[in-house]
């Protein structure tokens, strides 16, 4: 409850920096920080390397689970260096358990061993918090392990939990239709109402993906094909909106060569002349200057 506080009061903050509204923005991101470092000090257990639920009056208590940790990765409450250890702990299959939905407290858990696992609802926060971190193989592979369970039961529908034992047509666990074009595919606003966005692909061992992504503007199309020379994607762009397409290094390295509509736009590390394209961290990216469709050709 903490941690969904502390982005609550970010996003308030950047809507009201928006609406020109700084006096607000200010208030709400220092009430932020002061809740980011109150979490940090009260909630955090350095033994175990992971956030427990509660801290009641200065006694903390002692279970954990996937939910409050995923929060804190996704969010940045937890820093860099303390990711290792609450991934560690809490996708350890010796220690995730469900708990009883009806009666926590018939349930057998060890609050100094276990950790609570989380339904298909909140696996929401958990992709998106394996997404943020760059764990896009992990998340991939809780989709296809949880979620494959249940195609492999004869379902035609989403489960609500991850037996048959509740509803078994249930929309608030269909998040892997919204975590495979937004994280696989790629496809992220930009700008507010998508007037300007980015493709940018994880192919996390995939060998292709193809989809769309709705917008406000329109439906995005994407296909990828990926192997160990070449990744290859097309798509197309709604009207009235900009564009780029992020090809993702491979190795650790930078593709060799990009065309463009069969049109080379890089080169052995260099730009071609009228192209634009930048070379970044985690890729090579194509700005995209005319409506409609596209294809883009990379060599590694």
């Amino acid at each position: 409850m903490n941690a969904l506080y502390y982005n609550v009061l970010r996003e308030s903050a950047q809507m009201a920096r928006l609406v020109g509204e700084e006096p607000a923005s200010r208030k709400y991101q220092s009430l932020a920080e002061r809740t980011k470092v109150a979490i940090n000090k009260h909630l955090w257990d350095e033994r175990r390397g992971i956030y427990v639920d509660a801290n009641v009056e200065g006694v903390i208590s002692r279970r954990v689970g996937q939910q409050a940790n995923s929060m804190c990765l996704l969010y940045d409450i937890a820093t860099p260096e303390k990711r290792p250890r609450i991934l560690s702990y809490i996708f350890d299959q010796g220690r995730m358990k469900l708990t009883d939905k009806y009666t926590p407290a018939k349930t057998s858990f060890d609050e100094e061993k276990d950790a609570v696992q989380a339904q298909p609802f909140f696996m929401h926060w958990v992709n998106a918090a394996l997404a943020h971190i760059g764990e896009f193989d992990r998340m991939v592979h809780l989709i296809r392990d949880l979620w494959g369970k249940m195609i492999d039961a004869g379902a035609t529908t989403i489960w609500e939990l991850w037996s048959q034992e509740a509803s078994e047509c249930h929309g608030w666990s269909a998040t892997p239709a919204y975590d495979l074009t937004t994280y696989i595919l790629g496809v992220r606003g930009v700008t507010p109402g998508f007037g300007e966005f980015a493709v940018e692909p994880h192919p996390a061992g995939l060998q292709w993906a193809k989809g769309v992504f709705p917008s406000v503007k329109g439906d995005i199309p994407v296909s990828w094909r990926s192997s160990v020379e070449e990744f290859r994607i097309e798509g197309s762009m709604p009207a009235a909106t900009k564009a780029s397409v992020l090809i993702p290094i491979r190795s650790g390295k930078n593709a060799s060569l990009v065309q463009l509509n069969g049109n080379a736009v890089w080169r052995g590390g260099s730009v071609l002349r009228g192209a634009e394209v930048i070379a970044e961290k985690n890729g090579i990216r194509v700005r995209l200057s005319r409506q409609g469709g596209y294809e883009i050709v990379a060599r590694y």
